[in-house]
């Protein structure tokens, strides 16, 4: 056994999603997958459903693919703060049909918390300031598989399943 790994056989989405940047009127996630792609972001929430234009991906290995796909929000569809949102990506893989959604891509990876089936955000509600109110922050290192301690993250992931949705961390 050579120990190589055939890139057909690993879900598209190698890594992500995750959020990149989120205002007001803009939603940023990136994506690492094994096929050159063109993709579109998707956000819901109380109001709101509306899909990006389609960004490509830019290859930096053999099999691997990196994007950022956007949404620019504007007027009423701009982003409350304090209000919880979804987001999927929608994928185009070049060479193969059909689209493939972030449950598809991701081979049924559990990215939601809380009974969600999709990730999610919420912006921290502001003062009159702009100061984020209530601001909920949680911090952990990278993952060091091979580390001595408790994965962090890991430990993470399991606090946000568990946790009331109100107490989740916000993106400020």
């Amino acid at each position: 056994m050579s120990g190589v790994i055939d890139p057909s056989s690993l879900p598209h989405v190698l890594a992500g999603p995750i959020l990149r940047r989120v205002e007001r009127d803009l939603v940023q996630v990136w994506v690492c997958t094994r096929v050159a792609f063109s993709a579109k972001l998707r956000v819901t929430g109380p109001g709101l459903n509306k899909t990006g234009s389609p960004s490509s991906s830019l290859k930096v290995g053999e099999h691997v693919h990196v994007g950022v796909v956007v949404l620019t929000l504007s007027g009423n569809d701009r982003l409350n703060r304090g209000v919880r949102y979804n987001y999927d990506v929608l994928f185009d893989f070049h060479g193969e049909s059909g689209e493939f959604n972030l449950f598809l891509a991701t081979e049924d990876a559990d990215l939601g918390f809380g009974g969600e089936d999709l990730p999610g955000f919420e912006l921290a509600k502001a003062t009159t300031e702009g100061v984020p109110e209530d601001l909920r922050v949680l911090a952990t290192s990278c993952r060091k598989p091979h580390g001595r301690s408790p994965d962090a993250l890991g430990q993470l992931g399991e606090f946000l399943k568990n946790s009331r949705p109100d107490l989740r961390p916000h993106l400020c």
